[in-house]
């Protein structure tokens, strides 16, 4: 009985511990659920947008995560394996990207530095993760992650490639890139901000900005320059770029140093650093060398990039690369005769200025594609190559008008309130965002109303007529009253600008003087005014009275005072090379000291055969420095210019002539020419 006794004993003690270790277990699970449950809600809307280690599920704030767990508000943990990780969200959750192994959070601001796919947003987060609970880490610089966790991830333009001389999308849709280049950084450092940069991509309908650094002028990256300031303003104006969603140039601006390779070691340091702080960056675009000059060949050109590509292709094997051409971007010929081979997504770049460069550059551009070769005009203006003197928007809507035809990027010089023609800002605008329509210069206006026409300007501030319009006078009748144009009219007689009573040319009764005899900057008024010397036509039927302007003559062009710059005067016919040349000083002014020329050419063939090739040689009074020049080869000797045709304009016939050639020299005040 005992024995039977003590076995029932034992049997209901052995379903107790049964049933003991049941209930545990099941207790066991309970607290593993609400701890799961914790660690799940316990990001304390940190913005935990990471990874879980394993299959993280991609998700925005407020969808379920995998595994059917909800999300924190604050972003949304990927669950797999118990891990959930705190690399930081923007602002509290956008999209996490999916895949594997933990990430490492770390999120500073304006982007975080976290590991694996870093789904880091614009802003940066505030957990840096690794735990459960998602504590706060401090601000870091902008970064990115491992994979692509750059700073406003969510903004970023996606990646270009060559399908030919087309740039194209991921998808193989061609992209035209259209936008602003700042002035130098050293000088116009204020222009790199967020705010400025967004107007241009929300109401300009811009979609690329160009960050201008100078390499051997005053202040210059290679010449004294503050290097890490300057490279701080380059990497500022990326990432503000990049969280407006534009495509960003950063550009080794080289202009006085005349031959990149001056300071090659110099350019490859800065190269290696970018690209590899931007090799994951989709929308960076490198321009290695601004506007090769002085006589430098495109073989040295050629040799400098070479080594440069190789440079930054060790870090970004496939971002867009852009190659200057010799004569100041204007020998695309060059480069499409003997390209450079061996690396994919590299461009050449032309530049032209509107009024100086018409149909035989616009007509060596077209060949250039043409024969293959991809082309970027990362820098034109539509005034004069020296970026100032008059504007011409006939050849400046032709260029526009060619490069949407042959799906060519442009960019516009420049972003600045400097006293010259090429700034879009007048001088006495003193802001750096927010620009009205009343802050724009006449090329300010002129690039906002193109493109409002090509479709892709938004709405800007400052009234009607704030893009192409200029003011220009109204019809009016009898007396001839002002006409409607806006602000205070750029020459062409805006409301309240000057001494209204201007009707614009067809007042009957006693208009004073022409279309405009406002205050602006008299470049077409009726007589000039302070603009740079191009008095307008005299236009009106009253007493055609003389404008408001400082000019002394009656409606005779070139009359005015402005800018310091002399009328134009035109040489008597220079016999040179077989050939009678024709040269026409249109405009002079003075800067830093210094007197500055530009000269248009025509050369005619009066002789009694056909000229194939042609070279000229001018002697000027003194010693002349060249500063540019177009449509030819140029050398300097001492105060001796020699020029030789280009391929394209080297036949002259019988009795034909040739234009479109020209050039800045600087030298004394009272240089002259002849021969």
């Amino acid at each position: 009985m005992a024995a039977l006794w003590m076995g029932g004993r034992m049997e209901v003690r052995m379903s107790m511990r049964k049933y003991l270790l049941c209930c545990g277990a099941m207790a066991v699970c309970v607290i593993a659920v609400c701890v799961l449950c914790v660690v799940i809600f316990s990001g304390e809307k940190s913005g935990a947008a990471g990874n879980g280690s394993g299959a993280g599920a991609e998700a925005a704030e407020g969808d379920m995560a995998a595994a059917g767990a909800s999300n924190a508000e604050g972003g949304v943990a990927g669950i797999a394996s118990g891990a959930v990780n705190g690399a930081a969200g923007a602002n509290g959750g956008k999209e996490a990207g999916s895949g594997t192994g933990a990430g490492n959070g770390a999120a500073g601001t304006n982007g975080g530095t976290g590991a694996g796919n870093g789904a880091t947003g614009a802003n940066g987060g505030k957990g840096t993760g690794n735990g459960a609970a998602g504590t706060n880490g401090g601000a870091g610089t902008p970064g990115k992650g491992a994979g692509q966790g750059n700073a406003a991830d969510s903004a970023m333009p996606g990646p270009l490639s060559l399908a030919g001389t087309q740039l194209t999308d991921s998808g193989g849709n061609p992209v035209q890139l259209r936008g602003i280049s700042t002035h130098g950084l050293a000088w116009y450092p204020d222009y790199v901000n967020e705010a400025c940069i967004r107007q241009f991509r929300e109401d300009w309908g811009m979609n690329v900005i160009r960050l201008a650094m100078y390499t051997a002028e005053s202040g210059g990256y290679c010449t004294g320059g503050d290097k890490e300031g300057l490279k701080s303003l380059v990497k500022n104006g990326v990432e503000y770029a990049t969280a407006c969603g534009m495509y960003v140039i950063i550009d080794w601006h080289i202009l006085s140093d005349g031959n990149p390779n001056t300071y090659i070691k110099e350019a490859k340091a800065f190269f290696q650093e970018m690209s590899q702080e931007y090799a994951d960056y989709t929308n960076v675009i490198y321009e290695i060398c601004n506007e090769p000059n002085g006589g430098t060949s495109w073989s040295q050109v050629k040799s400098y990039a070479e080594e440069v590509i190789s440079v930054i292709r060790e870090n970004d094997e496939d971002g867009i690369i852009l190659v200057g051409t010799p004569n100041w971007c204007q020998y695309v010929d060059q480069a499409a005769a003997d390209p450079i081979m061996g690396y994919e997504n590299i461009m050449y770049t032309l530049h032209f200025y509107a009024a100086t460069h018409t149909d035989s550059l616009r007509k060596a551009m077209v060949n250039a594609v043409e024969a293959g070769l991809p082309i970027f005009v990362s820098e034109y203006g539509i005034c004069d190559a020296s970026g100032n003197g008059a504007i011409d928007e006939n050849q400046a809507d032709k260029w526009v008008e060619t490069m949407n035809e042959h799906g060519i990027s442009y960019v516009a010089w420049n972003l600045s309130n400097k006293s010259e023609t090429s700034a879009i800002l007048k001088s006495s605008c003193g802001k750096v965002s927010g620009f009205a329509g009343e802050d724009l210069s006449d090329s300010g206006r002129w690039l906002y109303g193109m493109l409002e026409e090509v479709g892709v300007a938004g709405t800007l501030a400052g009234g009607e007529n704030a893009g192409n319009g200029n003011g220009t006078g109204g019809s009016g009748t009898g007396s001839g009253t002002g006409g409607s144009g806006t602000g205070t009219g750029n020459g062409t007689g805006g409301s309240g600008a000057g001494n209204g009573g201007n009707g614009s040319s067809v007042g009957t009764g006693n208009g004073t003087s022409g279309s405009v005899a406002g205050t602006g900057n008299g470049t077409s008024g009726s007589v000039a005014g302070t603009g740079n010397g191009t008095g307008g036509s005299g236009a009106g039927t009253g007493n055609g009275g003389n404008g408001s302007g400082t000019g002394t003559g009656t409606s005779g062009t070139g009359a005015g005072a402005g800018n310091g710059a002399s009328g134009t005067s035109t040489s008597d016919g220079i016999e040179a090379g077989g050939l009678m040349v024709t040269a026409k000083v249109v405009t002079s002014w003075e800067s830093g000291g210094a007197t500055y020329f530009q000269y248009d050419l025509t050369l005619s063939n009066e002789t009694d055969t056909g000229q194939n090739g042609w070279t000229i040689r001018l002697t000027f009074s003194s010693n002349i420095t060249l500063q540019n020049g177009w449509n030819g080869n140029y050398e300097v000797d001492g105060n001796v210019l020699t020029i030789s045709s280009m391929d394209y304009n080297a036949q002259i016939e019988k009795g034909g002539s040739t234009g479109d050639v020209g050039f800045v020299i600087q030298t004394d005040a009272d240089c002259t020419l002849g021969n």
